[in-house]
C-alpha cells in the first residue's frame, strides 16, 4: 500500500523480510479454476504445505521452550533461530494471503503457540529474532484480532515502550523501531479492545513524546518519499500515535448534546500540551486527511477521532498555525461535501467542525469558507443521530467573536 515503505524495506528488510514479501504477492495473483487433475495436484500441495507450517509451528515452539531453559546460559543460536522463525513467518504470510478461506487459517488460533512465542520475545533480547517475532505477531494480530490480542496485549505493550525509547534514541536500526512501532499501532488501534491497564501504563508521555520527535524529524510528510527512512520512522510513529489516543474515552461524544471528557486521562493530549506546536504532525495529519479513506483505510478514522479530540480540548484547539487550520477548513469542506449519505464519517466530520467554530475561532479567519461550510454542514441535517443544527448555530456565531489578533 506505499511505495516508499516497500521500497525501504526490500533494501534494509534482509532475505527474510524479503521472501515473506514475495509470499505475500504470490498468494495475492489471481488463479483460474483448477482442471481435475490439476485439483488432486493442489491438493496434494495443500497437504504437503499443511505438514510444513505444522513442522515450523512445532519448532518455533521448540525455540521458546529450548531458550527458557538455557537462558542463564551464553549460547549463540540467533542464526538458527532467525532461520526457523523466517520459515514460520513465510509460511504465515502465505496464510494471510488466502484470508479466512485458507483451509491452513485456524491452525494458527493455537493460543499456546502465540503465548509461548510471546514469552519467549519477553525473555530473548536479541535484535534479530525479535524483528521476526514483530512481523509474525502483526500477522497474527491482523488475522485474528478477537483471538489473539489479549494474548499480546497481556505482556507486549511494556516491551513495545521500552523498545521504542531505546531505538528512538539512538536511532541505530530503524528497521527494528519501525517493527515496533507497527505493531503497537496494531495493538492499540481499537477501542473496543482495550489494554490492560497495568500495560496501558507503561505507554507514557515520555513514550509519546519520544514518537513525537521522530514525527518531526521525518518531515512534513507532503509526498511518500520524504526523506527516505525518517520518513517512514515518522510514518510509523504517527500511526502508532493515533492508535495510542483510541485507547482514552473521547473528548467529545453526543449521547443528545455535546460533552467533553474531563478525566485528563490521555497521555496522548497531555504529551501535546507540553508542546506549543508540532509542525511536522500537524502537516502530516492534513495530509492523511486529505488523502482520505479509499488511500488509507487504517489510518483515516483514527485520523478524524484525532482531530475531533483536539478541537474539542479546551486548549489543544489552538495546536495548529492559521495558515493550516485554513487548509484543514478547506479540506473538510471539500470531504463533507463528497460524502455518502450513509458515510460512517458524518458523525467524526460533524464533530470536527462543531469543534473549530467553538474552541478554534481565535486561530483562522472568520470569514474563510464558512458559506461553503455552512452548505456542506446544511447537507446532513437528515441525519437522525446528531444534531447537526448545532453546528450550523457554531458556524454562525457572531463574527466580532471569531477571528484573532
Amino acid at each position: 500500500h506505499n511505495h516508499a515503505a516497500t521500497k525501504y524495506l526490500r533494501e534494509h528488510g534482509g532475505s527474510v523480510f524479503n521472501a515473506a514479501l514475495d509470499a505475500v504477492l504470490a498468494g495475492q495473483m489471481h488463479v483460474s479454476v483448477a482442471a481435475p487433475d490439476q485439483q488432486i495436484r493442489d491438493e496434494a500441495a495443500a497437504d504437503a504445505r499443511r505438514k510444513e507450517l505444522l513442522t515450523a509451528l512445532r519448532e518455533a515452539r521448540q525455540i521458546a521452550d529450548d531458550y527458557q531453559q538455557q537462558s542463564w546460559q551464553s549460547h549463540d543460536n540467533e542464526d538458527e533461530v532467525v532461520h526457523k522463525l523466517g520459515v514460520l513467518l513465510q509460511l504465515m504470510q502465505h496464510v494471510a494471503a488466502g484470508g479466512a478461506d485458507d483451509p491452513l487459517f485456524s491452525l494458527f488460533r493455537d493460543h499456546k503457540t502465540i503465548h509461548s512465542l510471546v514469552d519467549y520475545y519477553m525473555i530473548d533480547s536479541r535484535p534479530g529474532p525479535r524483528k521476526i517475532l514483530l512481523q509474525l505477531f502483526g500477522t497474527v494480530a491482523a488475522l485474528y484480532p478477537d483471538d489473539t490480542y489479549h494474548v499480546m496485549n497481556v505482556q507486549l505493550p511494556e516491551a513495545l515502550a521500552e523498545s521504542v525509547l531505546t531505538l528512538a534514541e539512538e536511532r541505530d536500526d530503524d528497521e527494528y523501531l519501525i517493527y515496533n512501532l507497527l505493531l503497537l499501532s496494531c495493538l492499540c488501534s481499537s477501542a473496543d479492545r482495550a489494554l490492560p491497564p497495568k500495560q496501558l501504563s507503561h505507554l507514557s508521555e515520555k513514550v509519546v513524546l519520544s514518537m513525537m520527535d521522530l514525527i518531526e524529524a521525518g518531515g512534513s510528510g507532503d509526498d511518500d518519499g520524504g526523506d527516505g527512512t525518517a520518513a517512514f520512522v515518522a510514518t510509523a510513529a504517527l500511526g502508532a500515535v493515533l492508535s495510542l489516543n483510541m485507547q482514552f474515552p473521547p473528548q467529545c461524544e453526543q449521547p443528545g448534546g455535546w460533552s467533553e471528557a474531563k478525566d485528563g486521562t490521555n497521555v496522548v493530549l497531555r504529551a501535546l500540551q507540553e508542546r506549543e506546536s508540532s509542525s511536522g504532525l500537524a502537516h502530516r495529519i492534513l495530509a492523511m486527511l486529505s488523502r482520505g479513506y479509499d488511500d488509507d483505510t487504517v489510518n483515516f478514522p483514527l485520523c478524524l477521532r484525532f482531530l475531533a479530540d483536539l478541537f474539542h480540548h479546551p486548549v489543544l484547539a489552538g495546536f495548529f498555525y492559521r495558515n493550516d487550520m485554513h487548509v484543514l477548513l478547506d479540506i473538510t469542506v471539500q470531504q463533507l461535501g463528497d460524502l455518502d449519505e450513509d458515510s460512517e464519517f458524518r458523525p467524526s466530520f460533524l464533530r470536527i467542525v462543531h469543534g473549530v467554530y467553538t474552541n478554534a475561532n481565535d486561530f483562522f479567519d472568520a470569514d474563510h469558507k464558512r458559506d461553503k461550510m455552512r452548505a456542506a454542514v446544511e447537507r446532513h441535517r437528515a441525519w437522525p443521530h446528531h444534531d447537526a443544527a448545532a453546528v450550523v448555530a457554531a458556524i454562525d456565531t457572531d463574527t466580532s467573536l471569531l477571528g484573532g489578533d
